[in-house]
């Protein structure tokens, strides 16, 4: 259907669409889309090349062909549209300036090309340029004031590009400007050259922020004018002058976005405070808040009171000893963060202590499904008490939390990772726990305790070096200790004292992981279950030595990967 569609078009589009077959290019042709093997294998005349509208690639085209592509740009006299996505060229010719009536530009993933020709401000009437994804781009034009007719301006993808070019204040019809705004004061580049961009809609990244020294210099970029903006991002960056904090929280608070922004990230922040827009509940479209890297903060903004926000990332932020009242809204807040579904915390060196809102507690975050808390090694408690509909839980190096789990009926994975502080698990386990993976963590309960054979939604379970909480473990299953039946995976390392591993009562078992249990030596009646798919064995030297012939592959033992073993 797609192909009869096409020659249907084709068929109807007559003499002015050309693809590909050059013996069709008439002086009635106005859109020409060509390949590489075209440009090779063919010839035309410019007198065909006259009226064409559109000229686009498809494919790479050989980098050794400037001299022609100047030779065909030249003859373009009425060309609105010139594409040459991955086209792997390296450099444009200059005659490209000639394209008077030129519209849209497109000269994406073109990874070799490293600056545009000068003469790219000669197109007068360039309404689209686009240049993503030329991540060897380091020059465009100095200057682009001369592109008055400028709507969409894409580097984003060019990490090498050196800076932006002055004159963008001044192109006052701008709505797209993706890729960095770097604000340099050596080369002239302001903050103030947003004044005039009241058409600026979708997404804009301003970069070295560091560099704005005053609140009149934020306030003359006016962003909180700007209502077509949904998502803003602002990096700081390395800055050369030392500026008072104050200052700092001023320019921040000069720079506030219009009430219309749905996604924000602040990077780099380097001010003692943040400004008092920054969780204001007037930002009723707030979704996604990321804060990374504000060293000097002490204290989170109010965050609890956007009405709106279901994705909230805090990162980086070391001078935090304590996330309190503040945090949920300094008017006691009735119903804090009433829609947020993920949250993470990472790399909080400082953070100590978690404070609970001083409303009931139970109000707060009842969407929240995702919480994840990495690398807070200070971080002593407590967690949430009531979070009723969180699902997924992962705590990654978190050496002094001592852990004790919320209430979370509805968790379906709990993830623990090198959390060295002595924690229980008991009672906290919900019954419709689908994944529970416990990694070089330091649990005193015996595992026994922990009552798994209960949790009959149980899918995959990773017990490895989880500390003396295994010790007493002999048997699997023991009259004390079974585990569900609903197992499709299990790893266990560190079980010093395991003997004997029956997988009998395991009739769903995919997968087996057992290592470094050096006591192993029976694996019980029946091995393997009936749907076991892949076993390993590392360093269990007494099942080792039970080892024969397996040429189905089905039981891995130790680093011999090329021998084929099963267990007898």
């Amino acid at each position: 259907m797609h192909d009869l569609i096409h020659d249907l078009a084709q068929w109807a589009a007559g003499e002015i669409c050309c693809t590909m077959n050059i013996q069709k290019l008439s002086s009635s042709t106005r859109y020409w889309s060509f390949s590489k093997e075209i440009l090779e294998d063919q010839t035309w005349t410019s007198k065909k090349l006259v009226q064409v509208r559109s000229f686009a690639s498809f494919g790479a085209v050989d980098v050794s062909i400037p001299k022609l592509l100047d030779f065909i740009f030249q003859q373009f006299q009425y060309l609105r549209l010139l594409s040459m996505r991955k086209a792997g060229i390296i450099e444009l010719p200059n005659s490209m300036g000639n394209l008077k009536h030129l519209r849209l530009l497109d000269l994406s993933e073109n990874t070799k090309l490293t600056r545009l020709p000068k003469s790219t401000t000669k197109l007068c009437n360039l309404q689209t340029l686009v240049a993503k994804g030329c991540s060897n781009l380091r020059h465009i034009v100095p200057n682009v004031a001369s592109l008055i007719e400028l709507r969409h301006l894409d580097f984003s993808g060019c990490y090498l590009l050196k800076e932006m070019p002055l004159g963008i204040g001044k192109l006052t019809k701008l709505q797209t400007l993706k890729g960095l705004f770097d604000i340099r004061r050596e080369s002239g580049t302001r903050i103030s050259e947003l004044k005039n961009l009241k058409c600026l809609r979708g997404s804009l990244d301003i970069n070295g922020l560091a560099n704005v020294f005053s609140s009149e210099e934020a306030q003359a970029a006016r962003l909180h004018e700007k209502t077509g903006l949904d998502k803003l991002e602002m990096y700081w960056g390395a800055g050369n002058h030392d500026v008072d904090g104050n200052i700092k929280k001023d320019v921040l608070g000069r720079l506030q976005p219009p009430e219309s922004i749905k996604e924000l990230m602040l990077k780099g922040y380097n001010g003692l405070a943040f400004p008092a827009w920054l969780g204001n509940p007037s930002y009723t479209n707030m979704v996604v808040i990321k804060l990374e890297d504000c060293r000097r903060c002490e204290f989170l903004p109010a965050l609890g009171q956007l009405p709106s926000l279901k994705e909230m990332t805090i990162a980086g932020m070391k001078a935090i000893e304590t996330i309190g009242l503040e945090f949920y809204g300094n008017d006691g807040c009735s119903n804090p963060f009433p829609a947020l579904k993920s949250l993470l915390f990472f790399d909080m060196k400082g953070w100590e202590e978690w404070l609970a809102p001083s409303v009931d507690s139970s109000n707060a975050f009842p969407c929240l499904e995702y919480m994840n808390i990495y690398k807070c090694q200070m971080l002593r408690g407590n967690l949430p008490s009531n979070l009723r509909s969180l699902k997924e839980l992962s705590i990654v190096s978190c050496q002094e939390l001592r852990l004790s789990l919320p209430s979370c009926p509805l968790l379906q994975t709990l993830y623990i990772e090198r959390c060295e502080a002595p924690f229980s698990v008991a009672d906290c386990l919900p019954p419709n726990l689908e994944t529970l993976e416990i990694q070089d963590s330091k649990i005193e309960q015996p595992i026994q305790e922990w009552k798994l054979d209960l949790l009959t939604s149980l899918k995959s379970l990773v017990l490895r070096s989880i500390g003396s909480g295994a010790d007493a473990i002999e048997y699997i299953p023991q009259p004390d200790f079974h585990l569900p039946s609903s197992l499709s995976s299990l790893i266990i390392w560190e079980f010093k004292n395991l003997k004997s591993l029956s997988c009998s009562d395991l009739p769903n078992l995919t997968q087996i992981d057992i290592q470094d249990c050096e006591k192993l030596e029976s694996l019980g009646v029946g091995f393997p279950p009936p749907k076991l798919q892949k076993a390993y064995f590392m360093n269990c030297p007494l099942i080792y030595q039970r080892r024969k012939p397996d040429p189905n592959g089905l039981i891995v033992f130790d680093e011999m990967v090329e021998d084929r073993y099963s267990y007898m």
